[in-house]
């Protein structure tokens, strides 16, 4: 008998989802119906909510083909390519216009010369606009085990100081320490899948700074009341933190954060 692991892996949509990810979608479906066919569906319906975060199977491909032309060029070549794979996916291309002034205002309130990048997607592909990107010590992680692949593979053809893996924080929380962790527009979802799970895992980190943004407006563009929402959350959550930096940009608000000594958990 096929389990529900099994049956998920087998599938095209969800088969490039982190088993970490399945196995908790999984777990928290279990017992809630009647069926298994119920269960499945339910647990199919909640990764296709978590994978629409993401870039669809079309744009990866599409991404897949723009590194094989990168090859052979030189950096303005591989600049130029990596935009057109930086507007195949709604967040990245969204930041695409202010992404070098908000990784500039980081660089200047933390100092890093390395990063982690929860939930990194395609913003790898804006390295290029950090100045001396060749020397950051970048590590991605994505429950997108193709992206992932494709992302080390885009490292090893510019020859960067970076790595990608698959994982899921609300499983595995990294281990690894760095100047810098930036969650970009990551924090709400993990809210949305488990309350408080942003401040365990910014309590969690081995970094001195988080950098956090947040959606300003809807995709479409309205105003819905998210600045207001967002800048509540931050206060209710991290009131203990040292607010190093908050700006404003054309859709998203930027948060470099300090954590106290006395407001972290041990590590």
């Amino acid at each position: 008998m096929t389990s529900l692991f099994d049956e998920i892996k087998a599938s095209k949509e969800y088969g490039v989802i982190c088993d970490e990810t399945i196995n908790r979608v999984i777990y928290t479906m279990t017992g809630r119906y009647k069926s298994d066919k119920l269960t499945l569906k339910a647990i199919k319906s909640t990764l296709r909510e978590i994978s629409g975060a993401f870039a669809d199977a079309k744009a990866l491909k599409r991404a897949e083909q723009l590194i094989e032309e990168m090859r052979g060029g030189g950096d303005e070549r591989i600049a130029r390519l990596s935009a057109e794979v930086l507007r195949l996916h709604s967040s990245s291309r969204e930041r695409e216009t202010f992404f070098g002034e908000l990784i500039h205002d980081i660089r200047e309130a933390t100092g890093f010369k390395s990063v982690i990048d929860i939930g990194c997607g395609f913003t790898p592909f804006h390295l290029l606009m950090i100045p001396g990107w060749r020397d950051i010590d970048y590590l991605g992680i994505d429950i997108n085990t193709a992206a992932v692949a494709l992302l080390n593979r885009f490292f090893e053809l510019i020859k960067a100081k970076a790595r990608a893996r698959a994982g899921d924080v609300l499983v595995s929380p990294p281990e690894e320490s760095a100047g810098c962790a930036l969650l970009f527009k990551t924090l709400p979802l993990l809210e949305h899948w488990e309350k408080g799970a942003g401040r365990r895992l910014v309590n969690g980190l081995r970094c001195p700074f988080v950098a956090i943004t947040f959606p300003i407006k809807s995709l479409g563009g309205r105003d819905v009341g998210m600045k207001r929402t967002y800048q509540e959350y931050m206060e209710r959550e991290f009131a203990g933190f040292n607010t190093v930096m908050y700006k404003e940009y054309r859709n998203e608000m930027g948060y470099v954060l300090e954590p106290r000594a006395e407001n972290t958990e041990p590590r």
